[in-house]
């Protein structure tokens, strides 16, 4: 009767465990189901986020066409509250949807009248390529400015030669284009100086391509007249 009850007793004892066994292989499946739902849920929420920040990044760009700078120095408002009480007016004669809104916006700016110079500045557009072609440049001036060495001197005239041309001389910016960049005005004269140097004498911009070739080769002066 004992060794009876003994292996009644081991055998309840193995199924016992076989039990729980099979209840932890059934709760890490569970949970590694429950993992990989979230998984892919988290996926399907970052696609989602990138698809509309590549959305509203498109709306960005078509609307930095045409944004709207205030010229400076422009006390147009009394004080800042009058100018969000008449900014809130606006909010609320607007439409609802960000689409109607700039529909009504860039109609109304483009049935103003040209001449006007306040329409001109509401309209002057800054492209990011722009910004960004500007903001290399200044830190290509910051970091060889005050360089004294031969590399950093030709770096800045190129530099200066190349944004000083005939189009900033009939604009009449060079002043406002110092302030930006962080040039004294000489520097910017002395580019121009290079600018004209180098294009106008055929020797020096020719000196520059200029290479030692075979003696059977083409001559330079018939590589000249073929360009």
């Amino acid at each position: 009767m004992k060794r009876v009850e003994n292996l009644m007793e081991s055998c309840t004892r193995i199924k016992r465990a076989r039990q729980k066994h099979i209840v932890k292989r059934l709760m890490q499946e569970k949970k590694r189901e429950q993992r990989e739902k979230s998984k892919k849920i988290n996926e399907r929420k970052l696609k989602n986020k990138m698809n509309v920040r590549k959305h509203r990044g498109k709306k960005n760009v078509e609307l930095s066409s045409m944004s709207l700078v205030v010229p400076e120095g422009s006390n147009v408002f009394k004080n800042r509250m009058e100018k969000a009480r008449a900014l809130r007016k606006f909010k609320e004669g607007l439409p609802k949807s960000p689409s109607k809104r700039c529909a009504v916006i860039s109609t109304y700016l483009a049935r103003r009248s040209p001449r006007s110079p306040t329409i001109a500045n509401l309209k002057h557009s800054v492209s990011p390529v722009e910004m960004a072609v500007v903001a290399d440049i200044q830190e290509i001036i910051k970091s060889t400015k005050l360089k004294r060495s031969k590399n950093a001197r030709s770096v800045m005239n190129s530099v200066t030669a190349s944004i000083s041309g005939e189009n900033l001389a009939n604009s009449r910016g060079k002043i406002k284009l110092c302030k930006n960049l962080g040039l004294p005005a000489r520097r910017v004269a002395g580019g121009q100086r290079i600018r004209s140097r180098i294009l106008k004498s055929e020797s020096s911009a020719w000196a520059l391509t200029q290479q030692k070739t075979r003696k059977d080769s083409i001559s330079e002066e018939t590589k000249k007249n073929s360009l």
